[in-house]
């Protein structure tokens, strides 16, 4: 019986050369420990570096592999090493526009463990808290987090790169008699144009 990852890597979407499929089953489970096509869609960014450091792919066979990991992922997005997609044609297609912006965690869901904002041009994105990068920051619903992410298009695949608590509000605050009225715009709302008082 052939293994369940050679087998993902040399059939259709990814259709592998079978001695390039061998090298990178071999490399995904000895080196990253992978025992499953679900191992391999949940490899990070870094380990997606170091794989494609042992392992050299033609451009067209890292494009097909990405997709289709995309596709059977669980996650929003793959995290795709921009430096191995250089080839000018391919660099076109996967296009990104890094942005930072500041949101509002709409809905928390615990059993996945994930939080789910909405970003500029209501593209809603998926977050895993579970991250190692953010975790610490024990993020709530409600919270307002700083989102460092990319978007490639054309098929508006989101990255999230970083994600802070942004800094402190400050304002001044009018007192009169024994009444104190101070106006608070939270950051989410700045980026779209409204205002909450």
């Amino acid at each position: 019986m052939e293994d369940e990852i050679l087998s993902f890597l040399r059939n259709p979407p990814v259709e592998m050369k079978q001695e390039q499929a061998e090298a990178l089953c071999k490399v995904l489970r000895d080196d990253q420990d992978c025992k499953s096509v679900e191992d391999v869609a949940e490899q990070t960014e870094t380990d997606w570096e170091d794989v494609l450091k042992k392992v050299k792919l033609q451009t067209a066979a890292k494009k097909r592999l990405f997709n289709a990991i995309k596709n059977i992922s669980k996650k929003s997005s793959i995290p795709i090493p921009e430096k191995y997609l250089n080839n000018e044609k391919t660099s076109n297609i996967l296009k990104k526009s890094k942005s930072k912006e500041v949101v509002l965690v709409s809905r928390i869901i615990k059993t996945t463990n994930r939080a789910y904002v909405t970003l500029k041009n209501n593209i809603r994105v998926t977050i895993h808290l579970s991250d190692e990068k953010w975790k610490h920051l024990e993020i709530e619903e409600g919270d307002e987090i700083e989102c460092c992410y990319s978007i490639t298009e054309p098929n508006t695949v989101v990255t999230i790169y970083d994600i802070q608590f942004p800094e402190t509000y400050a304002n001044n605050v009018s007192v009169s008699s024994k009444e104190s009225i101070t106006q608070i715009i939270p950051y989410s709302m700045h980026s779209r144009g409204q205002e909450q008082k």
